[in-house]
C-alpha cells in the first residue's frame, strides 16, 4: 500500500478512535513523561503502517494489536539499549502472530490482550536479545503447525529449554505431548514416544551443554556477593532442578542442568532454609565443584 494511502487510513483510524487513544496516551504520559520528547506521530505512523500492512483484513485485532502497540511501543523506543525488550523487536514479535489471527484461526480480538502479555512474557524471560531472537525464529518457523493455543505455549516452553533455559525442561516436556509428532520430530529429532526417556534423563540429548561455569560476582554482574557454596535441597519434590541449591549466606539459587544448558534461578526462600542444609556436590547426574576463592560454580555432567 501506499505510504499516502496508509497515512490516509491512518488519519481516518485515528480520527474514528480518538477518545480511546487519546485517554491511552494520556496515560502513557503520566507514567512515561519523556515520551513527550519523541516524534510520536512518526512513530504512531510506523507501528500503524507495519500492522496494517499484516492484520488489516481484521480491523478488531488490528485495533487491539494498535493500542496495545501503542502503549509498549513507545516506552521501548525510549528505553531503546537498556530496555529488556527492544521496540522493534517488540513490534516483529506482534507481526509473527498472523497464522492465529488470520480468519480468527485461533487468536480472535478478546482474546489478544490475555494471549499477549503471556506472549511477552515468555520473550522476557529470556536472559538476553540474542536469545530472544532465536526464539522468535524458532516460533517463526513452527507456529503455522499449531492447531489449538495450547500447542502454541507448548512450543515457547520447547523452544526457550532447547535454548538454553534448563529450569524450563520439565515443563517443556511435559506439555510436549500437546504438539504434533512431526513438530516434536524437527524441533527434537526423536519421536513422541521418546518423550517419557526424555523426561527422565536430563542428558538423553545431544545438546549444547557437557560442562562448563556458572555464576560470578555480584559486583561484575554475577549473582554472588561472597563465593558460593553447594548444598543439597531434601524434602522437597523439585524434579525439574538438580536438587542442589547454590548460597552464598546472602542469597540462595537453585540449580538447573542438561544437555542444553545451565542455570541458576533465584528463590527469595532460600535465603534462610539453604543454610541449613546439608553440603553436597553431585547428583545422580550432575557433579559441582565449587571453590572457596571463586564466585563461580564449575558443573559438569557426570562422565564427562
Amino acid at each position: 500500500m501506499a505510504a499516502m494511502e496508509i497515512g490516509t487510513t491512518l488519519a481516518l483510524f485515528l480520527q474514528k478512535e480518538e477518545p480511546v487513544l487519546q485517554a491511552s496516551l494520556d496515560t502513557l504520559l503520566e507514567s512515561h513523561p519523556l515520551v513527550r520528547e519523541l516524534d510520536v506521530e512518526g512513530l504512531l505512523s510506523h507501528l500503524f503502517s507495519a500492522l496494517f500492512e499484516v492484520f488489516s483484513s481484521d480491523s478488531e485485532c488490528l485495533r487491539m494489536l494498535f493500542l496495545h502497540g501503542m502503549r509498549h511501543y513507545l516506552p521501548a523506543v525510549l528505553k531503546e539499549g537498556e530496555t529488556t525488550l527492544p521496540a522493534e523487536m517488540l513490534l516483529e514479535s506482534w507481526l509473527l502472530l498472523r497464522p492465529l489471527i488470520s480468519d480468527q484461526r485461533l487468536l480472535s480480538a478478546d482474546k489478544l490482550p490475555g494471549f499477549l502479555e503471556r506472549w511477552e512474557l515468555a520473550l522476557k524471560r529470556l536472559p538476553d536479545n540474542s536469545m530472544r531472537r532465536s526464539w522468535l525464529d524458532h516460533m517463526a518457523r513452527y507456529l503455522d503447525q499449531c492447531t489449538r493455543l495450547e500447542q502454541v505455549f507448548a512450543l515457547g516452553r520447547l523452544a526457550a529449554w532447547i535454548l538454553g533455559l534448563a529450569e524450563q525442561r520439565q515443563a517443556a516436556l511435559e506439555s510436549a505431548d500437546l504438539l504434533p509428532e512431526k513438530l516434536i520430530g524437527e524441533l527434537l529429532h526423536i519421536e513422541k514416544s521418546g518423550l517419557k526417556e526424555a523426561r527422565d534423563n536430563p542428558w538423553f540429548f545431544k545438546g549444547s551443554f557437557i560442562k562448563g561455569r556458572i555464576g560470578g560476582f555480584a559486583g561484575y554482574g554475577g549473582p554472588f556477593l561472597q563465593p558460593p557454596t553447594c548444598r543439597r535441597l531434601e524434602g522437597v519434590s523439585l524434579p525439574a532442578s538438580s536438587g542442589l541449591v547454590a548460597h552464598d549466606r546472602k542469597n540462595g539459587y537453585h540449580l538447573f542442568a542438561d544437555s542444553f544448558g545451565c542455570r541458576l534461578v533465584y528463590d527469595p526462600a532460600l535465603l534462610t532454609l539453604a543454610r541449613n542444609l546439608p553440603e553436597a556436590h553431585e547428583t545422580e547426574w550432575l557433579l559441582v565443584d565449587c571453590r572457596k576463592d571463586s564466585h563461580y560454580l564449575w558443573v559438569r555432567r557426570k562422565g564427562a
